[in-house]
């Protein structure tokens, strides 16, 4: 059988000078001139240097300038290990396997160089059978961030062409197959990570290996009972030389420990490459549906021949591309996911620390239960991050969370014209398309973000032809595409995002991106009603600043003081272009939302910037959603890489932010949206599950002191649909109160309200507010309109809503968890303008 050895342990770490070799580097390390460290992977050269207390963690406050001279060194890893003489003898190969060496790796094994690696998008790996002796052997791995290597002059050439961030950036990103992030990004200080980022094993092969198992779903009878037509494919190596070898390759299929199918095949196996490809039909296929739309039911497939055995998950669906005509202007971009096309509801993905080695299993557990709970279905892997480990996409299968991915481009012209540059994108695109392609929550696969609509309009940024077909051209359009195609059955690509129409980011088809609200010129400043007035088919890519809560803010500032807005570490921890308070999107949207451009205390900018962003964000979700040519609304961005006022809805140390409920609620699977058309109030009501859902509900308008003027209507709404359904006269009445729907005994549906206003615009109310506690759940009610009504309870309590409004008279119930009922001696209740 293969033997796979995991050597995540018992490694140990020093740093040199950068000139210093191998040999200089062991007798400085023997002689006690270097500090060792011991060290398990993953590991970043920053986190034992954490540990020790030779650094502070640069996430916290400004210490990341007081790590900077990581950089300026080398680093050097190793381990020594056993091998038997039996395990030489018995195995035709033994290689050597390091996932993430990040970034410009030489490798060692028992003190001779077997091998340079230039990426930590792909793994390193190579046969080191012919320098491994039975006894102790020793590998070592000198790393650096790699930018020492690359000149001023090759950096010239595209200078100008690199997405400046301010302060933040370097220009040497785009000569480096290095996650891009780490040199500083609008929403990140420079933390420049550099170790032994992912797992590292020893495998040993006798005879045959299957390098590859892939299972697409071939055809669909969607009819219940659901049939399936699978075609399985078996990469196999036999290691054999110059002879032919017969085995047997049995493949059988499991699900829920019941065995659904088997195939039994002889095969005459070549020497070096060979594939063996069938069918498999599975009766009453149990189908995998993204998050809100069913179930998330995964297979196992395991394939066995001779020495070796592979098994790997999947789902059972299909994923298809809509783009069919609207009209003869515009076309629709929607996943259409077993026949039924969906609303993509999510966020953009970055990674969940500046020093990503560190992101534990836990974390990436409740990142995506968070992620499922706001009911998202969709994330965007952004091109500056990192192809993430295997426990993410796992997580992602299981929770119905559809992935668009990136490939790891992002805002820079790259050296297309450099040899190495083509070859190792080449090798990355083939690793990842391999490894991620039985994910059922794969979606598609894109070349970079924003590159082909940046250099494509932006005039500053502007490529000329030829410019464009050396560094904005054989990767995105011929490369990529060619790999997934080869890789990837009836996979999906798109050359960027945002992308399609006759330039990119246009409205008539493809995806969109709304910036530069960044540069405050974005018309969000004057009035939210401007995206009820987008045409967009897919908006992939938009945001909105929002602070931490308090408890966030003095973890990452490290501090137990008083803590200013405008000054010191919280500016400092401010997403870069919100730093000038007086230009600043938190204090603009707090001036339009709540008409306050006074000086306010720390309390009230943070519960005020949250409540701003929490209500553009509601807003404008809900103004995608009522649109039927829309399918789709990504936000920027889901998760942190550490603690910053930013775009984001939950932050780094996983507490939740204010606007997360909002974008719950926004999300809602089954849900009521009012809109103004015209003189009509329009009633959009979407049903986005396999079951019809019928309701009674009252409807009209209600004063903020309670005199309502309603009638009650019953609406039938069938199983994944959206439309309008219902239509009444409209007169604005901000002044006197809110034109309304509360469902009946339905509790699956929440209350809606028409937010044709600001709360600026709302009368001074007197909101009398009261509770009561039950169980695990809080009873709540208010006398007369209240807004953004929530708890003071520590952050770790998740409540199962927050900061909503709530209209006269009515009575919510809100469920809590992480603490039991007779220790929430904190909690009180408050609302705006308490």
């Amino acid at each position: 059988m293969k033997k796979i050895q995991n050597i995540n342990e018992h490694w140990k770490l020093f740093g040199t000078a950068m000139a210093c070799d191998y040999k200089d580097a062991f007798i400085d390390m023997k002689r006690g001139k270097v500090e060792v460290y011991d060290v398990c992977l993953p590991c970043d050269v920053h986190m034992p240097l954490i540990q020790a207390g030779v650094i502070k963690d640069p996430v916290e406050s400004t210490y990341s300038q007081d790590s900077l001279w990581i950089e300026d060194k080398a680093w050097w890893f190793y381990r020594d290990f056993a091998l038997s003489y039996e395990d030489l003898s018995n195995f035709m190969n033994i290689k050597l396997s390091l996932d993430k060496l990040d970034m410009d790796g030489q490798v060692y094994v028992n003190g001779k160089f077997i091998g340079q690696h230039r990426s930590a998008h792909y793994p390193f790996e190579k046969d080191i059978k012919y320098r491994l002796v039975p006894g102790n052997n020793r590998i070592a791995v000198r790393l650096t961030t790699g930018f020492e290597t690359i000149e001023d002059e090759r950096v010239d050439v595209i200078r100008d062409k690199v997405i400046p961030c301010g302060n933040r950036g370097d220009h040497r990103r785009a000569f480096s197959r290095k996650p891009q992030y780490c040199s500083g990004w609008d929403w990140m200080e420079r933390i420049m990570t550099c170790g032994m980022n992912g797992d590292a094993y020893v495998i040993m092969e006798k005879e045959v290996s299957i390098t590859h198992l892939i299972v697409s779903t071939n055809k669909l009878m969607t009819e219940k009972p659901a049939m399936a037509h699978l075609k399985v494919k078996v990469e196999l190596d036999n290691h054999e030389l110059v002879a032919t070898r017969i085995s047997n390759l049995r493949l059988s299929i499991n699900f829920d420990k019941e065995v659904m199918a088997t195939v039994d095949q002889e095969l005459i196996l070549r020497g070096g490459y060979n594939c063996y490809e069938t069918e498999i039909t599975i009766d009453e296929a149990q189908l995998w549906w993204p998050n809100g739309y069913g179930d998330q039911p995964l297979y196992t497939i395991t394939a066995e021949i001779d020495s070796d055995t592979y098994t790997t998950k999947f789902g059972i669906r299909t994923i298809e591309l809509n783009q069919n005509p609207i009209d003869d202007e515009n076309r629709m971009f929607s996943f259409k996911v077993n026949g039924i096309d969906i609303f993509a509801k999510g966020s953009n993905w970055v990674p969940s620390d500046a020093i990503y080695a560190r992101v534990s299993h836990d974390k990436y557990k409740v990142l995506i239960e968070e992620c499922a709970l706001q009911n998202n279905n969709m994330l965007r892997i952004w091109g500056g991050g990192i192809y993430e480990p295997d426990i993410f996409y796992d997580l992602c299968d299981a929770y119905g969370i559809l992935i668009w991915h990136d490939f790891m481009y992002a805002c820079s012209v790259y050296p297309e014209y450099e040899k190495w540059f083509m070859e190792e994108s080449k090798n990355e695109a083939e690793y990842q398309t391999n490894r991620l392609v039985n994910h059922p929550s794969m979606a598609l696969w894109c070349g970079n973000n924003e590159m082909h609509w940046i250099y494509g309009e932006e005039a500053a940024f502007k490529l000329s032809e030829e410019e464009m077909k050396t560094t904005l051209h054989n990767i995105y359009n011929y490369m990529l595409p060619e790999i997934v195609e080869k890789n990837v059955p009836k996979g999906l690509y798109w050359n960027s995002s945002p992308y399609g129409g006759e330039v990119a980011s246009s409205e008539n088809m493809g995806d969109n991106h709304i910036w530069p609200s960044w540069r405050h010129e974005h018309p969000v400043f004057e009035d939210y009603a401007t995206y009820d007035q987008r045409e967009t088919k897919f908006m992939s890519e938009y945001g909105y600043l929002g602070p931490c809560k308090l408890e966030t803010i003095k973890q990452y500032c490290d501090t137990d003081k008083v803590i200013h807005y405008k000054e010191g570490d919280y500016k400092y921890h401010s997403h870069y272009f919100d730093k000038d308070y007086t230009k600043g999107m938190v204090a603009k949207g707090i001036a339009m939302q709540y008409g306050l451009d006074k000086e306010l205390s720390m309390e009230a900018y943070l519960l005020l910037g949250g409540l701003a962003q929490g209500k553009l964000l509601e807003y404008s979700l809900e103004a995608f959603r009522s649109k039927c040519h829309c399918s789709g609304a990504l936000l920027w961005m889901y998760n942190d890489a550490w603690g910053e006022e930013g775009w984001t809805t939950i932050d780094y140390y996983l507490n939740r932010k204010i606007s997360y409920h909002y974008v719950r609620r926004a999300f809602s699977p089954v849900k009521l949206i009012m809109k103004v058309v015209g003189d009509e109030l329009r009633l959009i009501g979407i049903n986005e599950t396999s079951e019809a859902v019928s309701f009674d509900c009252e409807i009209g308008f209600v004063t903020y002191d309670g005199q309502k003027n309603v009638e009650v209507k019953r609406y039938s709404l069938g199983k994944h649909t959206r439309h309008v359904i219902d239509v009444m006269p409209y007169v604005k009445r901000t002044k006197e109160g809110l034109y309304y729907g509360m469902p009946l005994n339905c509790p699956i549906v929440d209350p809606v309200i028409l937010t044709d206003y600001y709360v600026k615009e709302l009368p001074v109310l007197d909101s009398q507010l009261s509770y009561e506690v039950e169980g695990n759940k809080i009873k709540v009610s208010s006398t007369s309109f209240a807004h953004g009504v929530h708890f003071n309870l520590p952050v770790h309590i998740r409540l199962s809503d927050e900061y909503f409004d709530l209209l006269p008279g009515e009575c919510r119930e809100i469920f809590f968890e992480g603490v039991d009922a007779e220790r929430l001696d904190t909690l009180s209740i408050h609302c705006y303008g308490q």
